[in-house]
């Protein structure tokens, strides 16, 4: 008998309200029935690593070492998905601190049934849209990492403005990230993947760690998520950027 902790999986009714919902048949509304078709059951728990907003929302940064109970370097990944790499990393990572930042409830709490499952206390989840969260529940120089595998390409000209990698975006993430911060991003979407060496070339406060063509093709220990072998599998290409936040001196351009 089923018990009654988890949630069974959506039924069709559900499923197919979901791909009408979709944006105008483009690939995210593909991805996004794909994602909640394949997360079966998942635990309806409201887990001690998942924080819960205050009732009027997010209103200023949040105290993470209180949060944590401890003082250690802070790690952010934007779409955890199922929470296989988040979890991993921060089992890799006992010394470190992480935070994941999920659009919907039921992927958060597959990502915390997840760390619920290894035991880990370092990691915490939230629950909403990173552009609105990002900039205010961190306070500037607090994250040592970013990491963002496999955003959603937004593959029509008409939806680019949505998406994730956009100079606001790397404004707010150049603010929070501290000097020497990590910033990764993987994309299997080739287009993409010009849209974001272009837009981080651009960026002063960004240096490319990677020579000759900017990225890699081979993924390493902060890749391994559950998109990039089915990619591969799929045959697809992958490249896999890292960057470093740099300080520049006042009147320094790096050349742009």
């Amino acid at each position: 008998m089923q018990s009654a902790f988890f949630r069974f999986k959506p039924s069709r009714v559900i499923r197919t309200m979901l791909r009408m919902m979709g944006t105008d048949g483009d690939d995210s509304a593909a991805r996004e029935t794909e994602e909640i078709d394949s997360l079966g059951i998942y635990p309806a728990m409201t887990s001690s690593c998942i924080l819960e907003p205050p009732p009027d929302g997010w209103k200023e940064s949040i105290d993470w070492p209180e949060v944590f109970g401890r003082i250690a370097p802070l790690h952010l990944e934007i779409g955890p998905g199922k929470g296989l790499l988040l979890a991993t990393q921060a089992e890799r990572y006992p010394q470190w601190d992480f935070v994941g930042i999920e659009m919907r409830r039921p992927r958060v709490e597959k990502c915390a049934g997840k760390v619920t499952e290894r035991g880990l206390t370092n990691v915490r989840l939230l629950e909403g849209p990173v552009e609105t969260l990002l900039d205010t529940v961190f306070s500037a120089g607090s994250l040592g990492g970013v990491f963002v595998n496999f955003p959603d390409p937004w593959p029509k000209r008409r939806h680019h403005p949505r998406r994730l990698i956009q100079p606001q975006f790397l404004d707010c993430l150049s603010r929070l990230l501290s000097p020497g911060g990590v910033f990764r991003v993987a994309t299997d979407h080739h287009e993409y993947a010009l849209w974001i060496h272009e837009h981080m070339e651009k960026h002063d406060r960004f240096e490319n760690q990677i020579e000759g063509l900017g990225y890699r093709t081979q993924g390493d220990e902060w890749s391994g998520t559950i998109h990039e072998k089915k990619f591969l599998a799929w045959g697809r290409s992958i490249r896999y950027f890292h960057y470093h936040r740099i300080e520049i001196e006042e009147g320094q351009t790096l050349g742009l």
